[in-house]
């Protein structure tokens, strides 16, 4: 009888060993038995920071019993402390990445669904900056003597604009042919010397950021341009089908709805003609608007196809876009 105890004693001896790697010291058993576990894990980077609406990438590293380590940025939840500084993105894609929303300190935080397990990274969202400025309006004509009022409207990260027309610094860049003031009360006001085209900029002085819109001076000594002939620019002025353009006219007459038409040359009942755009005249007579040339079996053939801007009072300008397929 003994002998048989001994024996089944015997037989049960490696699985209480191995109940036992299992039940103590959690680390050290898995790896015993092959299977490395999650230690700690690591965002990075641990401090940064992104001005409003823009974004930062967040990475999470795993430490595994082995010391082995894992890109685990795309099998972690990410969050954020307060919630409304910052968002960190969950989507397919996209894991880890944190949009700044306003300003303050936050912070980002990835942890393992199945251990638990979580790290952190402090983010800085800063208030929003300057990505570009616009000057209006891009294109204008003064005679000699005359002005012509500038504005500069300055686009930031989150998506909102403000009118920096006196917080910029004015410019023309041939000098003889127009001045913009920078005085208190009339800044961006231009004034016609010399006939000939100039280009003004405003540049804001603390990103060196800058926007341009060109400035035609008249000839006093010449007649006005004819109303019934004004003119029409397309930029670019040559590409394929679907190419985006942007269609620029002067001496139209002020206040009219003006329509840009794409004239494809196409006959009979293929015969096409597409609107790139319509907008209304501002007070200077000048617009722009932008539209996109039509699919390939509307645009027409290869070359030369007249573009058209018309009022209703029958003001009428042409370019030309040169089509290639």
């Amino acid at each position: 009888m003994r002998g048989r105890g001994v024996r089944a004693v015997a037989r049960l001896l490696p699985v209480v060993l191995v109940a036992g790697l299992l039940g103590v010291g959690g680390a050290e058993s898995a790896s015993a038995l092959g299977s490395p576990v999650l230690l700690s894990i690591t965002v990075s980077p641990s401090l940064s920071s992104v001005a409003e609406g823009a974004t930062q990438q967040f990475t999470a590293t795993g430490l595994y019993s082995d010391l082995s380590t894992k890109n685990l940025t795309d099998s972690v939840t990410w969050s954020s402390a307060q919630g409304l500084l910052a968002t960190v993105s969950n989507a397919v894609g996209s894991q880890g990445l944190a949009k700044g929303l306003l300003p303050g300190v936050d912070t980002v935080t990835a942890t393992d669904p199945s251990s638990l397990l979580s790290g952190t990274g402090a983010l800085t969202v800063l208030p929003a900056v300057l990505t570009a400025i616009t000057v209006s309006p891009s294109v204008a004509s003064v005679a000699e003597g005359a002005t012509q009022q500038f504005t500069a409207t300055g686009l930031y990260s989150d998506g909102s604009t403000q009118n920096l027309t006196d917080s910029v610094t004015w410019s023309s860049a041939q000098g003889l042919l127009a001045t913009v003031s920078n005085a208190v009360g009339s800044q961006g006001l231009a004034t016609g010397l010399l006939p000939g085209v100039d280009t003004v900029t405003a540049t804001d002085p603390s990103t060196l950021l800058s926007g341009l819109g060109a400035l035609t001076v008249l000839s006093t000594l010449l007649p006005p341009p004819s109303p019934t002939s004004p003119v029409l620019t397309m930029t670019p002025g040559s590409g394929s089908a679907r190419t985006g353009v942007v269609a620029h006219g002067a001496d139209f007459v002020p206040g009219q709805l003006v329509t840009v038409t794409y004239m494809s040359g196409l006959r009979a009942r293929k015969r096409a003609s597409a609107v790139l755009c319509s907008t209304t005249v501002d007070a200077q007579g000048t617009f722009s608007c932008g539209g996109t040339i039509p699919r390939r079996h509307r645009s027409g053939k290869r070359g030369q196809h007249p573009v058209v801007a018309t009022e209703p009072s029958n003001t009428k300008g042409t370019t030309i876009f040169t089509l290639f397929k």
